[in-house]
């Protein structure tokens, strides 16, 4: 008896053990969101510890704004490019890139004003002669200048296949272990340089990049699958180019060599040359980043002077000639840069493959980051099970497996370069813990569930007086009633909110509710309860109140004076115009409801629910639309007696289909009769009446005298929606269909 009583003590670890489950099935699974979080971290390890600066020659010959005011706007002349190779290569640049690509002819200067002076019969065919001529030249010139130096162009690669051939293949690609096609990211098509630019050059890469789903580069390819080829991207060609290499030797790894070595599936390494560079399964390279280098940009124009000076940082470097004028070339963000160009990027990762500085997750991690959150969780539950009351060993236990796990993560990026997750075994921790102290509270309070019960029913003062005589009015059943419904609403309160510190705000809402409340209870209302800054109440339950109608109204009307005489002391309070003023909405509507005590096993409120209860409350919504604070039904309107109504509308709210009938409740029924108010609900229905009668021009005529009639009323958001809502009508009549009813498409 004694171990059945135990286990029913510890069966609350169910729901954290089932939590436990579903995170590590969520970690199995590796949504995207999570993978994000993933890399997140690992971008905030190289905002720690960026790569260091090793000096390598890696240079760019940067098109920058002062190269485009100096040199002209681009494109520029192949001729121009031709001698900005030959300055490179008498530098001795070990390799010269291009991270551009040139797929169409050079497009010379309109030759147009020339031929106009030839016969007619032959200016198109001298025309096409001179662009003919003037493409080749320029062409012909970057291309011989290319052959003479170690050179490398660029092609783009496309998700869509096009007639373009393909790129001209200039590396040896080779294999250890399988093809790695299967591996790589596949393309339909490409965009390649000129042919002739193509076998000019010594080198041709891909300049496409991965960009991940938050648009951060963090991993570079460095081989491409294009039908059935594998294809270089542009930084490993110069890497071969500049070490004189004719091929990229690729390692990868199949499925029964993966399981035999535990390796990770797929390809592992690249020979470039000397340089063996890691890679993930699907060939990338992952950036370890660094602060961009200004030292390492030359612009273009001071190597294309008449007479430049010589530069010793071009001799035996990388150079990459690429643009990084705003609004040239592509733009990328990094874990350290949110907006970096392209080629700065590419000579980045060329620096950190030189200088052997490599950032990798092995197979291992995925493994160990399971196990690491298994571990936490159960590390975490473990007080909950062998202790009565464990949260606070829990909480310290996964506190320190959650640092450890941080620790270990940065020890790992800063020590081995390794990429290990501490985010997730966090998160799954935090919820474990989370998901356990409740379900031993709730099943803590399971004991005591009779007096959270009553201390659960505070509602109005007659509802608590019926319970007490009557307990079997705790019921969950309620009953049928006619009601009126009130819904009163701030208006501004976000903005109000947003000005306040949190203590204040709570103290002035307080004081709000308060006289609002005193408002309601004062008129024999039972107040249903408070959501946020809105007050709900209803009349004639749970005791039968006479007159429900009235009362609600005469509750309306307080509730001015009070909010005007709270906005008074508001002011007094806060020296005048800084003082926080308060406006409210206010649905009333009456009918037929379900009310009693509703709710569960475990908490029960004294509540009113039913279509009447949803039109209050759209009511209530829409005196935003009409700029008054307080809309009435037809149902409340016909049964209140005698009170200054105006009718507004009628509204089709959203979620009902019979239209309504609204008013303005404007004050007391002294007020209705005067002559000032006799005037103004004359001038109303000689407006509504030609306003729904579809007689635009008679409408607009009696919005006029309406206007005039309603000086004093406060109705001026009132009179200038009449006003808008004619124009729009005018300009688009309605039709003869239309019932003059208004259908509210929101709440």
């Amino acid at each position: 008896m004694a171990l059945g009583r135990q286990l029913r003590q510890r069966a609350f670890l169910l729901i954290p053990l089932a939590v436990l489950a579903f995170g590590l099935l969520l970690r199995l699974a590796d949504p995207q969101p999570l993978q994000e979080l993933r890399l997140r971290a690992f971008d905030l390890y190289q905002r720690l510890e960026p790569r260091a600066a090793a000096g390598l020659p890696v240079r760019i010959v940067a098109i920058d704004e002062a190269s485009l005011e100096r040199l002209g706007r681009w494109p520029w002349p192949r001729s121009l490019l031709a001698r900005l190779v030959q300055r490179l290569d008498e530098a001795g640049a070990k390799a010269i890139v291009f991270n551009l690509v040139f797929a169409e002819p050079e497009s010379p200067a309109d030759p147009s004003a020339l031929l106009d002076l030839l016969p007619a019969g032959r200016q198109a065919e001298l025309r096409q002669a001179l662009v003919e001529a003037r493409h080749a030249a320029g062409d012909a010139r970057f291309a011989a200048a290319l052959a003479q130096a170690p050179s490398v162009v660029g092609f783009a690669l496309t998700a869509e296949p096009n007639a373009r051939p393909a790129p001209l293949l200039r590396s040896g690609i080779s294999f250890i272990g399988e093809s790695p096609l299967p591996y790589l990211p596949h393309f339909a098509g490409a965009v390649p340089s000129l042919p002739r630019l193509e076998t000019a050059a010594q080198g041709n890469g891909a300049l496409t990049l991965r960009v991940d789903s938050d648009g951060v580069v963090r991993r570079l390819p460095l081989l491409f699958a294009l039908g059935d080829g594998v294809y270089p991207a542009l930084i490993v060609e110069a890497l071969r180019v500049a070490q004189g290499g004719r091929g990229v030797l690729v390692k990868t790894s199949g499925r029964e060599a993966a399981a035999a070595s535990g390796e990770e599936t797929g390809v592992q390494a690249l020979r470039i040359g000397r340089q063996v560079v890691e890679t993930s399964p699907h060939g990338d390279l992952w950036l370890y980043d660094r602060k961009p280098d200004p030292a390492m940009r030359i612009p273009a124009w001071s190597l294309l002077a008449t007479e430049p000076a010589a530069d010793e940082r071009l001799s035996g470097a990388i150079v990459l000639v690429g643009a990084t004028a705003a609004g040239m070339g592509d733009h990328l963000t990094t874990p350290l840069s949110p907006s970096l160009p392209g080629i700065v990027l590419q000579a980045q990762a060329i620096e950190q493959i030189w200088a052997g500085s490599f950032l990798s997750r092995p197979a291992w991690t995925d493994g160990a980051e399971i196990l690491a959150v298994v571990g936490v969780g159960l590390l975490i539950l473990a007080p909950f099970a062998w202790q009565r009351d464990g949260a606070l060993v829990a909480a310290l236990l996964g506190l320190l497996a959650v640092v450890a796990g941080l620790a270990f993560a940065w020890w790992a990026f800063s020590h081995w370069r390794l990429l290990f997750d501490p985010v997730t075994p966090a998160l799954v921790g935090l919820v474990v813990f989370a998901s356990a102290g409740i379900a031993r509270l709730a099943y803590s309070e399971r004991h005591r569930r009779e007096v959270r019960l009553a201390f659960g029913q505070y509602v109005a003062p007659a509802v608590v007086a019926r319970i007490a005589e009557d307990p079997r009015a705790t019921r969950l059943e309620g009953e049928t009633r006619d009601l009126t419904i009130l819904f009163c609403d701030i208006r501004g309160f976000t903005a109000l909110a947003e000005h306040l510190p949190p203590e204040q705000l709570a103290r002035l809402i307080n004081r709000f509710l308060t006289r609002m409340s005193k408002s309601v209870l004062e008129h024999q209302g039972t107040i249903d309860k408070y959501i946020g800054d809105c007050l709900m109440a209803f009349w004639n339950a749970p005791l039968t109140v006479p007159h429900h109608q009235r009362e609600a109204c005469r509750t309306v009307l307080d509730m001015r004076r009070r909010l005007a005489k709270l906005n008074a002391t508001l002011r007094s309070e806060n020296s005048g115009e800084a003082a926080p003023q308060f406006a409210v909405g206010i649905g009333l509507n009456s009918g037929r409801c379900s009310v009693g005590n509703m709710g569960s096993d475990f908490r029960l409120a004294y509540t009113a629910m039913g279509d009447a209860v949803n039109l209050a409350s759209r009511l209530e919504g829409m005196t935003r639309l009409y700029g008054l604070d307080c809309l009435v039904s037809g149902s409340t309107r016909r049964d209140a007696g005698a009170f200054a109504f105006l009718e507004v509308d009628w509204i089709r709210v959203k979620g009902r289909q019979q239209p309504e009938t609204v008013f303005a409740l404007l004050g007391e029924g002294s007020l209705a009769e005067t002559a000032h108010f006799r005037a103004l609900e004359a001038a109303q229905a000689a407006f509504l009446a030609a306003y729904r009668g579809q007689d635009w021009a008679a409408a607009e005529a009696a919005l006029a005298a309406l206007r005039e009639a309603a000086e004093g009323f406060r109705l001026h958001g009132l009179l200038q929606l009449y006003g808008e809502r004619l124009a729009a009508l005018r300009e688009r009549p309605p039709g003869p269909e239309w019932d003059g009813v208004f259908v509210a498409t929101s709440k």
